[in-house]
């Protein structure tokens, strides 16, 4: 067996394993948690938990009135952006354009799509939101939107000490094609990066 084969078996094992130790664990109280060693419940993977005492099930599908909550939002997870930010950037790009300026179209752009990259810690609050449509409380009225009610059920997640990079994880699988996304520009930086290095060494 080739020993990608073999990685990619283990990284498998590694994830169902952890899977089953989160679904095991989900409805447990920090206290329980505490009295078995473990002092971070992890949501990743599960369809349902338990946070500040409140029982939370897992979605995957969207009515219309948070879905159209959900477009607004992807822009600020996927890119770091708002959405006026980003047409602002387009837009300015474009003119660079039509002004014969392309170098200068090409540096908005870069940034634009090196922003799916960077600073991810600044979507925090993006990413919680986002995943407050897709998670709700036993007996919520999935039709609705309602940001005092999100801002509540964060409240208790927070409570409940859930890593926030569980949240990430959920949010980066809803935004369709981020992770392919963000693998080809993170890979496009490196490389950037390691040529950049490489022309300052080069003897003058």
């Amino acid at each position: 067996m080739e020993l990608k084969e073999v990685e990619a078996q283990l990284e498998a094992l590694k994830a169902s394993y952890k899977a089953q130790c989160n679904k095991l664990t989900a409805h447990l109280s920090k206290e329980d948690l505490a009295a078995i060693d473990v002092y971070f419940k992890e949501i990743e993977g599960v369809s349902n938990f338990t946070a500040n005492s409140v029982k939370y099930l897992v979605h995957t599908s969207l009515a219309i009135e948070r879905f159209m909550e959900f477009e607004k939002l992807q822009i600020k997870v996927g890119y770091g952006v708002d959405f006026r930010n980003l047409f602002q950037r387009i837009n300015r790009s474009f003119d660079y354009l039509n002004e014969g300026r392309p170098a200068d179209a090409a540096v908005i752009l870069h940034n634009v799509m090196a922003g799916v990259a960077d600073n991810l810690e600044d979507r925090e609050n993006a990413i919680l939101l986002l995943c407050s449509l897709y998670i709700c409380r036993e007996g919520e009225d999935l039709t609705k939107y309602d940001a005092k009610l999100n801002a509540e059920k964060i409240e208790d997640w927070t409570r409940e000490g859930i890593p926030v990079d569980n949240f990430f994880v959920l949010a980066f699988n809803l935004v369709n094609g981020f992770q392919p996304i963000y693998k080809t520009v993170s890979q496009s930086i490196s490389d950037h990066m390691e040529k950049a290095k490489a022309e300052v060494k080069k003897p003058k």
